[in-house]
């Protein structure tokens, strides 16, 4: 929904423009209900719920394994109210939340596995989650993350991409790790500098069951990390986020669609939109040809075709002007025929307007951080002396050369040919010749 805000404007206001603001509201139907079981306390729990809450969409409910069995037995607990179930080594050590897990898999719960020293890998293997870790003894490699190529479920922002490999390392079961269904990889195990194959952190892909798995524990360390060197834990929350948003999010069954389609662009920010098309077999079609208008509140339309990309189609409307938009987007494969459609509005950048006052600690930032000075009116007969003190301010002369052909100048030249016309009329008239 969106709406417009307005105060009255007062006598010799200097501006008017900042007295309005619009501004879109979402509204959730409800949050997404995240259950959190461990073995045993861990640092990575506290971690990975507050980092999942750091989002307004889930709500994370964390237990021990056996914690949580007592409480369903008192019914006070039920999967069904779940839409992920996070197993942090489990099933572990005495067979702690096997059940728990089995109950998971068989209706078909959302589950995210973390696997560490303390996982009982002989039971995981046989829980049929698609994953399979032989191990001749129960060892584990600090390992650390390597972003696999060709990963599709999902994007990671380039600031992530690029600091993922500078994480610290993590705590994994050394094995040879099988699937029994396809396979997605975000992360690849790196050995010392060795870079291997084996996933780190990876999906698979069941029928109608997503399962993520993480081989290893010991994220507490990314948290601190990425706080140690930026302050902020940004990057870190969009991995668990990004995560937990594609498990909890349901199958899409439309053969075509828009991918997390925006609601609000700002005027220097280009309006594109990506949509994946598939035949009816859930395949992904490949030569479908894909179109969509856009249309302003003037009653102006753009029309635009999709282009190709890897895991998809994407189109580019480049900049609109500020306003509402209405869109609809037309897929054709074969004879069959598929339409979409929705808004979205182009906001105004209005920086300026909402800050009239000089930001002076800004200002002194800027000037102190590059060698300047910041001086106020007051001190403005200070401004030749501080001048004078900077030793990178220094006199520079600067010479410039031209060359010109003598040729090119007319006035020289008919002089030249006056003064050879006139020795040669003079040599003829007194007899030179």
């Amino acid at each position: 929904q969106r709406y417009i805000v307005k105060i009255k404007g007062v006598d010799n206001e200097i501006s008017y423009v900042n007295n309005e603001k619009s501004l879109s509201i979402n509204v959730l139907e409800s949050k997404k209900e995240i259950l959190l079981l461990s073995n045993a306390p861990h640092p990575d729990i506290s971690v990975l719920k507050k980092s999942i809450e750091n989002s307004d969409h889930y709500n994370v409910n964390a237990y021990q394994a056996k914690q949580y069995k007592n409480r369903m037995s008192r019914k006070d607990e039920s999967l069904e109210a779940y839409n992920v179930v996070i197993f942090h080594q489990v099933p572990g050590t005495k067979s702690r939340g096997t059940q728990l897990v089995k109950l998971v898999l068989q209706e078909q719960v959302p589950a995210f596995f973390i696997l560490g020293p303390e996982s009982n890998l002989n039971l995981f293997n046989r829980l049929s989650t698609g994953l399979r870790i032989q191990q001749s003894n129960k060892s584990t490699n600090e390992v650390t993350a390597k972003p696999a190529k060709g990963f599709g479920l999902f994007t990671l922002s380039k600031q992530l991409q690029d600091y993922i490999s500078e994480y610290p390392p993590l705590m994994a079961p050394y094995g040879d790790y099988k699937f029994n269904f396809n396979n997605a990889n975000l992360l690849n195990q790196k050995i010392g500098k060795v870079a291997s194959n084996k996933p780190l952190w990876t999906f698979v892909q069941r029928p109608e069951h997503k399962i993520g798995v993480l081989a290893g524990t010991g994220i507490w360390r990314w948290h601190l990390s990425e706080y140690s060197n930026f302050q902020t834990q940004d990057r870190f929350n969009e991995l668990i986020n990004k995560t937990i948003q594609y498990l909890s999010v349901k199958a899409d069954k439309r053969l075509f669609r828009l991918r997390d389609p925006k609601s609000e662009f700002y005027e220097d920010e280009k309006v594109t939109f990506e949509a994946e098309l598939y035949n009816e077999a859930y395949e992904p079609v490949e030569d479908g040809t894909i179109t969509m208008e856009i249309t302003n509140e003037a009653g102006k339309t753009y029309k635009f075709k999709f282009r190709k990309i890897a895991n998809g189609y994407q189109v580019d409307g480049g900049y609109l002007p500020v306003g509402k938009y209405t869109f609809e987007a037309t897929a054709q494969v074969h004879n069959n025929n598929y339409s979409l459609n929705g808004e979205f509005v182009v906001n105004p950048i209005d920086i300026e307007h909402l800050q009239t006052v000089a930001d002076h600690q800004l200002l002194y930032t800027l000037a102190n951080e590059n060698g300047g000075a910041m001086l106020y009116p007051r001190n403005i007969k200070s401004l030749e002396e501080v001048l004078n003190n900077k030793e990178k301010i220094k006199p520079i002369a600067h010479q410039e050369y031209k060359l010109k052909e003598l040729i090119n100048n007319k006035f020289l030249f008919f002089v030249i040919v006056m003064l050879l016309g006139g020795e040669w009329f003079f040599r003829k008239f007194f007899g030179g010749y």
